[in-house]
């Protein structure tokens, strides 16, 4: 449900929670990896500062460090 809330610093905040999770290696970055990719990753109006994005790179460094290329 909170993958698609309205307000993006909702799904903000669950990659940064996944990333945390994989960074103390109680979520699997394989798993991390798939949930990732179904959070809706827009936002409203323009910014030059994106932290949702950031945050969603973030997780992907995270994943990628603990060694989990896949896809």
């Amino acid at each position: 449900r909170l993958y698609f809330d309205p307000v993006w610093k909702i799904r903000q905040a669950v990659f940064d929670a996944f990333s945390r999770l994989v960074q103390r290696g109680i979520l699997e970055p394989g798993v991390a990896r798939q949930e990732m990719n179904k959070v809706l990753i827009t936002s409203y109006g323009f910014m030059a500062d994106y932290p949702l994005k950031q945050s969603y790179n973030n997780l992907l460094a995270a994943i990628d460090r603990s060694g989990d290329k896949g896809g």
